[in-house]
């Protein structure tokens, strides 16, 4: 009898045992590999095959084979074990010995639990792999740890038809059954546990193998134990789609794919799970791989788990939330997504911070529903503070008043707020550092995140006033500011109240640098308490095809989620006249301007100092154009005596009305500069520096309108 030596996974040796008569019992050539019998040899030695050669081999075939042909596939019992059991194979007049040898073998069991086939087992059970399907993966996982090897140089040639017939003879299948389970769209390898050179993936076998003791499912799928948010916080985005999507999630309904897709930080992760408690479901996660380096392979991971919590979760009363799933929508393979999204019976919540333009047509037209997540409001962003404040422990030593503050100051992201007040916690200040700590801690996240801080430079000056402005309109001013008034209390008003036209209220204004276009939308947002959105065409022209006109929607979409007033700054480049165009994009991105202003529910203030250029579709859609000019000679003295506070004597006054070209801006620019020279300055002094400007000015313009002559 041989005899057995000790073994350190029975259910591996015993499977890789039996794989491995399959295959003898049904290849018809020789074995290159001696890692083919790797199992075996972990229960023998070269003296037990010894014994086993010398009782059951007749002598007149162990003559035979020491006579045969002396070569690399001569019997040796001095060789390794395995290479011994290959050669003794090569020989045909041993095979049948042999085999009955193989299956005489008794895996003993090993001393305290063997996980290996538990795990093995349970894993197939949440993959719902049938018999060959189980078969076919144990046999690339067996070769992956080196208990079995292919058989033949050819078949070890990675996707070869070779292998696919090593698999068929090692898991007794017929070539039909193994090429149906290898197949790409097969779940095997759309979920990512066969590559496709039909090799196998190593993430799950540290958890077979029992060197994690993490359980399979918690490693796939968990069910969230995270407290939602109210409902009610997400306000308008949920009175938006919160009835339909009570209505698609309820119970008997069937299944429905939910996308949540918009930029980062902006709440989808948490809306998903309030989402879960308003329609009655336990919120599942589906596990994202972090440490995966392997994108493609983690994606094909990830399917599999989802179709392992789709298995696993009561389609009555789960919600599934993919997270973070870029690599899936955007960057994967279609037809796994396609297959995944039409085999998923619950309901499921896809969220991405990609575009939908990168995911393919036929994956979006899938998705039952869709939510875009627009950058946080001021509002929300408030919200997100005291949320998180209260569920650090901090609100008693944090001003009530702070999340306001805060939320007008630094527009970060949920995670960003949440990050910060989680060291304020751990550092545990005083009441009265706590705030100062925060800033601390906030300031240079925004910057790593190019973050800028809102400071007060929409504010009006402290001196500013209308009156003294020179302006060509036939409405002034101080009736625009109370049309502007009118227009926020129609919008608020009852569809019965409303005037026959939709409401639209947008303002352009016009003329030279410095004449006081800023300083009034910043005076009417501070009169009608509404903040100032503000948008530089640098800001929104991109250099990529379609980008600009996306910046253009997101920044209506923005000004109206906070329900500010939209300054469009220098806006010539945006509005350039489309007969002048030479270009396909500056057409389109003036039609997407005019699309724009004619839906958007709030203020658009427009500024420009070229109005000619504008295209004059755009021009007719203003409610109001005001152009404002340089200063007359009543403008010169009032703003003189505002700004310096000394009185003209009438040769003064003479001088300053002789100064053509005079704008608000000039003022401001010489009383700083004479503020920062220190001393007093008297009149003589101020006019000449006034008349420096203009002369400066009238030279810019001079060497603008002058042209090169050869």
């Amino acid at each position: 009898m041989a005899k057995f030596k000790p073994e350190n996974n029975s259910f591996r040796t015993k499977e890789a045992i039996r794989l491995l008569l399959n295959l003898l019992s049904n290849i018809r050539e020789h074995v290159d590999d001696s890692d083919a019998f790797a199992a075996p040899a972990q229960l023998l030695d070269n003296e037990a095959v010894k014994r086993w050669y010398d009782a059951e081999i007749p002598l007149k075939t162990r003559r035979e084979v020491d006579r045969g042909q002396r070569g690399r596939d001569t019997v040796c019992f001095q060789d390794c074990t395995s290479e011994l059991l290959r050669c003794l194979w090569c020989e045909k007049a041993v095979r049948p010995a042999l085999l009955r040898l193989l299956r005489s073998l008794k895996v003993p069991a090993r001393k305290g639990a063997d996980p290996c086939g538990r795990r093995f087992a349970e894993f197939c059970d949440l993959m719902r792999f049938d018999e060959t399907e189980r078969d076919v993966l144990l046999v690339c996982y067996l070769v992956w740890a080196d208990l079995l090897a292919w058989p033949t140089c050819e078949s070890r040639n990675r996707a070869s038809p070779q292998r696919v017939e090593a698999i068929a003879m090692f898991a007794d299948r017929s070539l039909p059954e193994v090429r149906a389970a290898l197949a790409p769209t097969a779940p095997l390898r759309r979920y990512g546990c066969i590559d496709s050179d039909f090799d196998f993936v190593g993430e799950i076998a540290a958890y077979l193998d029992g060197l994690s003791k993490e359980p399979l499912a918690s490693r796939l799928y968990r069910r969230d134990a995270e407290k939602p948010l109210p409902w009610a916080w997400f306000g308008r985005t949920a009175e938006k789609h919160g009835a339909i999507l009570r209505r698609l999630l309820a119970p008997g309904r069937g299944p429905a794919n939910v996308l949540l897709y918009g930029a980062p930080g902006t709440g989808k992760t948490s809306f998903a799970r309030a989402l879960a408690a308003e329609t009655g479901r336990e919120c599942w996660f589906v596990a994202q791989n972090p440490d995966d380096e392997r994108r493609a392979r983690a994606a094909s991971t990830r399917f599999g788990a989802l179709r392992a919590c789709d298995g696993r979760v009561d389609p009555d009363r789960g919600l599934i939330v993919v997270d973070e799933a870029d690599d899936l929508l955007a960057d994967g393979d279609k037809g796994t997504l396609n297959a995944a999204l039409d085999a998923l019976k619950t309901p499921t919540v896809w969220i991405c911070n990609a575009s939908p333009r990168r995911m393919d047509e036929s994956n979006r037209r899938r998705f039952d529903y869709s939510i875009r997540f627009d950058a946080l409001t001021d509002a929300q962003r408030a919200g997100i503070w005291r949320n998180q404040i209260e569920r650090a422990g901090l609100a008693k030593i944090l001003p009530a008043d702070a999340p306001e503050a805060w939320s007008a100051r630094w527009p970060t992201s949920a995670g960003g707020i949440a990050g910060v007040l989680r060291n304020v916690s751990r550092l545990r200040p005083a009441a009265k550092d706590a705030p100062a700590l925060v800033e601390s801690l906030m300031a240079p996240h925004c910057e790593l995140m190019g973050l800028r801080e809102a400071d007060d430079r929409m504010l009006p000056a402290k001196d500013y006033s209308l009156e003294g402005l020179a302006l060509t309109s036939s409405v002034p001013l101080p009736r625009i500011v109370e049309a502007v008034r009118a227009f926020r209390a129609e919008l608020e008003a009852p569809e019965a109240e409303r005037g026959v036209d939709r409401p639209r209220l947008n303002l352009l204004l016009s003329g030279p640098p410095g004449t006081g276009k800023t300083e009034f939308v910043k005076h009417l947002g501070s009169e009608i308490g509404a903040k100032v959105v503000v948008k530089q065409g640098s800001d929104l022209i991109s250099c990529f095809v379609g980008s600009t006109e996306q910046n253009i929607a997101a920044a209506f979409r923005e000004a109206e989620n906070e329900n500010a007033i939209l300054f469009l700054d220098e806006v010539d480049g945006l509005l350039r006249s489309r007969g002048l165009s030479q270009h396909s994009w500056e057409v389109t991105q003036v039609n997407e301007l005019l699309q724009q202003m004619e839906n958007f529910r709030g203020i658009l203030v427009c500024a420009t100092n070229h109005s000619d250029n504008l295209d004059p579709a755009t021009v007719r859609r203003f409610t109001f154009k005001v152009a404002f000019d340089y200063l007359k000679d009543e403008g010169k003295a009032l703003f003189f005596e505002r700004f310096f506070g000394l009185p003209l004597a009438a040769r003064d006054r003479v001088e300053l009305v002789s100064i053509p070209d005079l704008a608000p801006g000039d003022f401001r620019t010489v009383r700083q500069g004479l503020r920062y020279l220190g001393g007093a300055a008297d009149a003589a002094a101020i006019l000449r520096a006034l008349r420096e400007e203009s002369d400066a000015k009238r030279d810019r313009e001079a060497g603008r309108s002058r042209r090169i002559g050869f």
